[in-house]
C-alpha cells in the first residue's frame, strides 16, 4: 500500500530504499553486460550471424532509449513505490524469455521486455538518491549508484565467466531470473516514497501530462548538449563492454577468456571514475571543463586501444582507464539536474540516460554493419570504429563551443537556470 506519511531525508530507511534501487541496477547491469560473455554460445546454440549478434544488443538499447523518455516522467508522477517493483518484475520476465529463447525472434522479444523494465533502473536509483538524500547530494549519490553497479558488473561478469565453464548459458540466465523474483518480493515490501506523491487533477489525462512534462524539459537545448556529450561517452562504453571490446582485444592475438576478463576492467575503471567525477567538477568549479577534459582523455585512450599493439597488460590498463575517464558521463546527470526544477529531475535524468542508450544502440550496431563475417583483424576493427571516433570528436567540439556552465547553480535554483 502506498505510504501517506513523509519520512526525513537520510537515515537507515533512506539507505534501505536506495540500496534496493541500486541492487536493481546491479541486477539489470549483469544481464546487460552478461550478453558480452554469453553471446558466443548464444550465437552457436541458436545459429545467429555476427550482424544479428550486434543487432540484438542494439535493439535492447534502442527500446531502452525510447522507454527511457517516459520512465523519468512516470517516476515524477507516480513515485518509486508503484513503479520500481513492477519494473524489476518486467526485467525478470525478460530474463526468463531470454533463457528459453529458441530463435532470433524470441531473443529480440526478450530484449524488448528487458529494456522496458530496465529503463526505470538507473534513473530510478538516481531519483531515489535525490528524493531521500536531498538535491545537494544528487550528483554524488548518482555517481555512487554507477560505482556500485559497475563493481557489481565486474564481479558478476567474472562470476558469469567462471560459471560458463561448468554450466550452459540458459541455466545461468534462469538462475539470474530466480534472483529477480526474490528482489521483486523484497522491493514490493520495502521500497517507499519519501513523501506522498502529489495527486494529479482527476480530469487530467495521465499520458498527456507525462508527454507535457517531457516537452517542458526537452525544450531546453542545454539539456540536449549535456546529454550528447554524456551519450558519446557512455554509448562508447556500451559498444566496448557489451560486444566489441573483447573482439578488439582478441584481434591482437589474446585468447577469448583473457580478453573477456580484460574487457571487464572497464567497469572497475568506471566504478572509480564515476565516484570521483562530480567531486572533480566541484574541485575545479566547472562542470563543463570537467566533462570535456574527461571526454578528450577517453577519446585518446580509445584511439590507443585501436592503434597500439596490445599485450594483455597494456590492454588491461587501457580498458581500466577507458572506464575511469568514462566516469565523466555522470556529470551530464548533474548538469541536467541543475537545469530544471526539483519536480522535473526524473524527467531530465531520463532524457539524458535515454540519449546515452540511443547512442549506445547505434555505436553497438555500426561495427557489425561494416565488418564482414570472418574478418577479425585489427585493421578491420579500426575501420569499423572510425565513424564512432569521428562522432565523439564532433560532439566534444560542439560542446566546447555551445555548452553553458552550470556549476554556479549551487547558489542559483534550477528554475532560474532553466530560464537562461
Amino acid at each position: 500500500m502506498e505510504n501517506s506519511k513523509t519520512y526525513p531525508q537520510g537515515g537507515t530507511r533512506a539507505w534501505v530504499v536506495w540500496g534496493l534501487a541500486t541492487l536493481f541496477v546491479v541486477f539489470l547491469f549483469n544481464l546487460q553486460t552478461g550478453y558480452q560473455i554469453i553471446n558466443h554460445d548464444l550465437k552457436q546454440d541458436i545459429g545467429l550471424t555476427i550482424q544479428q549478434i550486434g543487432l540484438i544488443a542494439a535493439v535492447y538499447t534502442w527500446v531502452f532509449a525510447l522507454a527511457q523518455l517516459f520512465s523519468g516522467s512516470i517516476l515524477d508522477k507516480l513515485g518509486v513505490h508503484k513503479v520500481l517493483p513492477i519494473a524489476i518484475l518486467t526485467v525478470t520476465a525478460g530474463a526468463f524469455l531470454l533463457a528459453n529463447a529458441e530463435n532470433f525472434t524470441m531473443v529480440i522479444l526478450s530484449q524488448i521486455v528487458l529494456a522496458i523494465g530496465a529503463s526505470f533502473g538507473f534513473v530510478g536509483a538516481g531519483f531515489v538518491g535525490g528524493k531521500w538524500f536531498g538535491l545537494a547530494k544528487f550528483g554524488f549519490m548518482f555517481g555512487l549508484v554507477q560505482t556500485i553497479s559497475s563493481l557489481g558488473s565486474l564481479v558478476g561478469g567474472d562470476a558469469l565467466s567462471w560459471a560458463m565453464k561448468s554450466f550452459d548459458w540458459r541455466t545461468i540466465i534462469n538462475v539470474i531470473g530466480v534472483f529477480g523474483i526474490v528482489l521483486v518480493i523484497v522491493a514490493f515490501i520495502f521500497i517507499k516514497n519519501r513523501e506522498p506523491v502529489k495527486k494529479s487533477n482527476n480530469n487530467e489525462n495521465f499520458f498527456k501530462s507525462v508527454v507535457l512534462k517531457i516537452f517542458t524539459v526537452a525544450k531546453n537545448p542545454q539539456i540536449w548538449l549535456s546529454a550528447l556529450i554524456g551519450a558519446a561517452l557512455f554509448g562508447s562504453l556500451l559498444c566496448l563492454s557489451v560486444v566489441w571490446g573483447t573482439k578488439i582485444i582478441q584481434a591482437n592475438g589474446i585468447d577469448e577468456t583473457t580478453a573477456n576478463k580484460l574487457t571487464l576492467l572497464i567497469w572497475l575503471g568506471l566504478a572509480v571514475g564515476a565516484a570521483l567525477a562530480d567531486k572533480f567538477s566541484n574541485k575545479i568549479h566547472s562542470r563543463k571543463k570537467a566533462i570535456i577534459g574527461l571526454a578528450i582523455g577517453f577519446t585518446l585512450l580509445f584511439i590507443g586501444l585501436l592503434y597500439l599493439p596490445l599485450s594483455p597488460v597494456l590492454a588491461g590498463i587501457i580498458m581500466f582507464l577507458l572506464g575511469f575517464f568514462n566516469g565523466g558521463h555522470m556529470i551530464s546527470f548533474t548538469m541536467s539536474g541543475e537545469m530544471v526544477s526539483p519536480d522535473d529531475i526524473g524527467t531530465s535524468s531520463a532524457i539524458t540516460n535515454g540519449t546515452m542508450f540511443l547512442f549506445g544502440g547505434f555505436f553497438i550496431d555500426i561495427p557489425g554493419k561494416i565488418l564482414v563475417e570472418g574478418t577479425n583483424t585489427i585493421t578491420n576493427f579500426q575501420h569499423a570504429m572510425l565513424p564512432i571516433l569521428i562522432t565523439i570528436i564532433v560532439i566534444i567540439i560542439v560542446n566546447m563551443i555551445f555548452l553553458k556552465e552550470t556549476w554556479q547553480s549551487k547558489t542559483t535554483s534550477g528554475s532560474e537556470l532553466n530560464k537562461e
